[in-house]
């Protein structure tokens, strides 16, 4: 699998050369289209994705868009598409189940940190993205192959997919704004938390965040082992509302 820097490699050389020179509406591709909304969609995290902002990234029109896609649902299914073709997950039969949920967070995660955009795209138009439920069933078909099914294997399958995409969701925020504990913070508290943090402080700057991310997907796989080993009752997770199953959480 590759790591987190060979993803932003791939981000920086993904884009088609000279997607985003002035004056070519004439020769627009398909391919500077995509990277163009991936560009405009990275950068307007809040707004909808609209042809005319997708069309003043290429410095053309949003006719010569028009050329290629019948509309922005169009354009969203090809940046899914494209960014999804960016996943690293390979797996292997011979491994156990753990080790392939394991490669499938750590795919999950790799993508987000490469291509941030991809949390913009799990669903659009009242509709999931094809090729995030294609990724999400990769997990689901590990877990059904080792005995769970119905309501047992909807309500892991939905805890494991936001669990991950929200814990990377942190990731991501907290390297745009990184902070660290000092004793000036403490100030106010009482003395018991302010004795509590003063011991914790030191392992806190030392903190690596690939362990934790290690060490959280663990605890998640321990989780679902316990869900292997209880009866139906007590392994059914109630799952989230059918309206969106598989969208992570904020």
């Amino acid at each position: 699998m590759g790591s987190e820097d060979d993803g932003r490699t791939r981000a920086k050389a993904g884009p088609p050369k000279g997607a985003r020179k002035r004056g070519r509406t004439a020769t627009i591709s398909r391919d500077q289209i995509v990277w163009a909304a991936i560009a405009v969609l990275e950068r307007g995290r809040d707004r909808e994705l609209v042809m005319a902002d997708i069309a003043g990234e290429l410095g053309g029109v949003p006719a010569a868009i028009y050329r290629h896609f019948e509309n922005k649902s169009e354009v969203m299914a090809a940046v899914s598409n494209e960014l999804y073709s960016k996943l690293d997950l390979h797996l292997s039969t011979s491994e156990s189940w753990q080790e392939r949920v394991f490669r499938w967070a750590h795919a999950l995660r790799d993508l987000l940190h490469a291509y941030p955009t991809v949390e913009r795209i799990y669903s659009w138009d009242d509709h999931f993205s094809t090729d995030w439920v294609r990724f999400t069933a990769t997990l689901g078909q590990i877990l059904a192959a080792e005995g769970l099914e119905g309501r047992a294997l909807a309500g892991n399958m939905v805890w494991l997919t936001r669990s991950v995409a929200s814990y990377v969701a942190i990731e991501l925020e907290s390297k745009k704004h990184p902070l660290v504990l000092t004793r000036e913070d403490l100030v106010g508290l009482a003395p018991e938390d302010a004795h509590l943090f003063e011991a914790l402080i030191p392992h806190l700057e030392d903190f690596d965040v690939d362990a934790q991310f290690e060490y959280c997907v663990r605890k998640m796989i321990m989780a679902v082992e316990l869900d292997l080993t209880a009866g139906d009752d007590e392994a059914a997770l109630p799952p989230t509302s059918p309206s969106a199953p598989f969208e992570p959480g904020p």
